[in-house]
């Protein structure tokens, strides 16, 4: 959904909740406060949505009030609505309430014997060690170590799904700690044992959350510099151990895992694997729809066409971007459309004469030209430079400075714009123009005459960037052969 479309949601999902609250309220009926408890909990999320997480601490406070003036036995909804609570604290950047909110979870209902209400104190003792754990120094860090033990001891047993979530997410907490406090034996230990505990659970969603951490795990060796050693087998087991796994979650798990793979083998050099791996991924993947499994499918698209450039099978990179356009030209994600202006652009860049440019770019500016996301921008304006020289290649000039001066126009820093990858194009948008517009009837001859020269120039040095160990994308200005921006949020 656009960023309009849930706005939109949210303020009827508020309009609606209003209506229930509004009726319910002073209608005073036990068999109807669980419909009145569960509209306020609702505006509180859409309030969320909306950024309005002040007053959604003040909806909480109402609900806890409501309740607490109640008789007995509204223990869920005040779990609820406290853990809503820390959670919109948090939003706002406050940790103390936020912990405080937490605590009168665990004051109230430490000793509370139904499941539901026993999810709710589970999860409160969690996200307080959380954010304990991440502001406070060693002895903090110390005390939330014990305070995970203390979760995994007192819910290990607990049959719901959420509240079996919530142990296995204290136990990789737990682990991530000791590895703050500088004890990696006693960190690894911990989520070796995660691992094989609960690689396999039924749950869904403790299997995925269990898979997640075992990436990350393979990625913190990766940075470490244990790549083939270590951090690829690990990932190795993770795709053996949910091959096939039809869990919606846990196939996002499967997907992350074999980009991430095949990333590695990009970087430890291994081409020729990295290919194969990126073809496995897209074999197991390619047609699934669910957004984050579609995610990593255009980026082990994305990489393959990098791969290509390495192995110099520079022939085969159109084919796979034609078919990455043509798959993931439905999705709308932020990641997806950034990957997706990513690849056009760069097509436009790889273009052999000048004149193949110019389509290229209006199939770009059709799909992309009224984005406001900021990455999806950056493509924008290079896309313009990249019409820009193909105009002056053809002997365009007027509207090759034209074109310039628009990308300027549009993206320079008088226009309020603060990114700086935006910025850098838009400063040479401004100083390409008077280069354009000096032309002659010598100038006009020399750029018919090296245009084929140029265009093959720049194929040399975009096959001299690939032989570099780049991590991330030219960030200044696109090389075709440049790593995708695709290891970011993997």
């Amino acid at each position: 959904m656009t960023p309009t479309a849930v706005e939109a949601a949210a303020l009827a999902s508020i309009a609606e909740a209003d209506q229930v609250i509004d009726r319910l309220h002073a209608a005073n009926d036990p068999l109807l406060e669980e419909h009145l408890y569960e509209a306020w909990l609702r505006k509180g999320e859409a309030l969320a949505q909306l950024g309005l997480h002040r007053e959604r601490v003040e909806l909480c406070d109402a609900l806890i009030a409501h309740a607490d003036a109640a008789p007995a036995g509204r223990a869920l909804w005040i779990a609820q609505a406290f853990n809503a609570k820390g959670l919109a604290w948090r939003a706002i950047g406050e940790a103390k309430p936020e912990i405080t909110a937490y605590e009168e979870v665990e004051r109230r209902f430490a000793d509370a014997s139904t499941a539901e209400v026993r999810t709710w104190v589970a999860h409160a003792a969690f996200q307080r060690a959380v954010v304990a754990g991440s502001l406070g120094g060693a002895f903090a860090k110390v005390d939330m170590v014990r305070s995970c033990e203390d979760i995994v001891r007192r819910y290990a047993n607990d049959a719901p799904e959420a509240t079996r979530e919530i142990v296995a997410r204290a136990r990789i907490w737990r682990g991530e700690l000791l590895a703050d406090l500088d004890y990696p034996g006693a960190s690894r230990e911990a989520f070796d044992a995660v691992w094989q505990d609960l690689a396999h659970a039924p749950e869904p969603s403790v299997a995925a959350r269990v898979g997640h951490a075992r990436i990350t795990q393979a990625m913190g060796l990766a940075e470490a510099g244990r790549r083939v050693e270590e951090a690829i087998p690990m990932l190795d087991e993770v795709l053996a151990a949910y091959a096939g796994d039809p869990r919606e979650a846990v196939r996002e798990v499967h997907a992350r895992a074999g980009f991430l793979r095949a990333d590695m083998l990009d970087d430890a050099g291994e081409y020729a694997l990295a290919l194969a791996a990126c073809d496995d991924v897209l074999a197991a993947h390619l047609a699934d729809e669910l957004p984050g499994v579609a995610l990593r499918a255009c980026r082990a698209m994305a990489l393959k066409t990098h791969v290509l450039f390495r192995l110099e099978r520079d022939d085969e990179v159109p084919a796979v971007r034609s078919a990455l356009i043509a798959r993931f030209s439905r999705h709308t994600g932020a990641d997806i459309e950034e990957l997706m202006a990513e690849v056009m652009c760069r097509t436009a860049y790889d273009a052999e004469e000048p004149e193949d440019v110019l389509p290229v770019c209006d199939a770009f500016d059709a799909r992309f030209d009224n984005s406001t996301l900021t990455p999806v921008r950056r493509w924008v304006a290079r896309a313009g430079m990249a019409r820009g020289q193909a105009l002056r290649d053809i002997d365009r000039s007027e509207d090759a400075a034209a074109m310039f001066g628009a990308v300027h126009a549009r993206f320079g820093r008088h226009t309020g714009e603060t990114d700086a990858a935006l910025l850098l194009t838009a400063t040479r948008g401004a100083m390409a123009p008077p280069a354009c517009c000096a032309g002659t009837a010598a100038t006009t001859k020399r750029s018919r005459c090296t245009k084929r020269l140029h265009r093959a120039s720049m194929r040399a040095r975009a096959r001299r960037c690939a032989r570099k160990p780049s991590t991330r994308a030219c960030r200044s200005w696109p090389c075709a052969t440049s790593r995708p921006m695709s290891r970011r949020r993997c």
